[in-house]
């Protein structure tokens, strides 16, 4: 942990101190069951997105209708230097529910408890999008950040919902299929943990990512279970 802290506090660096209310920083964000689940979840998006307050009042970006500051022991470790610390907004919030629905056997309302979620980049402007020059400055920084999340969090799952295009450069145990769906390319971690990566937008309903995201999981389980024997 204390080597991912460190990287973590290389973040201030990227953004000049003029600029610090601009822009957000996250880290990884762990629920509080996650080291007790059998299978470990961690999903990785492109990048936050501002932080938002549902109906309901939660601001934690899961949309589990509560209030709260954190998840748990490890649920803070979204670190960064600047103002907004929270779990942030993202296009994919019922899709990760159902996925962990069904690979981790939770209840609905479990999830957001059950896993742990990322982002390739980790610092992001408070309105608009975030320039070539922004991403490229975070890039090799944010590599080191997330494979030492890896390490860190040991998951045996990890989903990237970024796109093969976004997370090639990465240098992250994948490769690409040359046809794939939802899914975009596999690989496996050193630890064996399952790596997926699908497409950035969901392009076609959002059952059938969900069911071809849990099949592809399952499937590099099952082929994992017969090179063991």
């Amino acid at each position: 942990m204390e080597r991912l802290e460190e990287l973590y506090e290389k973040l201030i660096e990227l953004v000049p101190d003029d600029q610090v209310d601009q822009y957000m920083a996250c880290g990884c964000s762990v629920g509080r069951n996650y080291d007790l689940m059998d299978k470990r979840l961690l999903v990785v998006e492109k990048i936050p997105k501002a932080p938002h307050h549902d109906e309901d009042g939660c601001d934690c970006g899961y949309g589990c209708g509560e209030h709260h500051d954190h998840h748990g022991e490890h649920h803070n470790h979204h670190h960064g230097p600047l103002e907004n610390r929270n779990l942030n907004s993202t296009d994919f919030t019922e899709a990760i529910g159902k996925i962990s629905r069904h690979l981790l056997n939770i209840s609905p309302n479990q999830w957001p408890d059950s896993i742990a979620k990322t982002y390739l980049y980790k610092v992001a402007p408070m309105e608009g999008k975030a320039s070539p020059e922004l991403l490229k400055r975070q890039h090799d920084l944010c590599r080191d950040i997330l494979l030492e999340e890896i390490r860190t969090y040991d998951p045996t799952h990890i989903l990237f919902l970024t796109g093969w295009s976004s997370v090639w450069d990465f240098d992250l145990p994948i490769y690409p299929l040359l046809k794939g769906e939802m899914v975009e390319a596999v690989g496996m971690t050193d630890n064996g943990a399952q790596v997926l990566v699908s497409r950035y937008a969901i392009r076609d309903s959002e059952d059938k990512f969900v069911a071809d995201i849990v099949s592809a999981f399952r499937s590099l389980d099952e082929n994992a279970d017969k090179d063991s024997r």
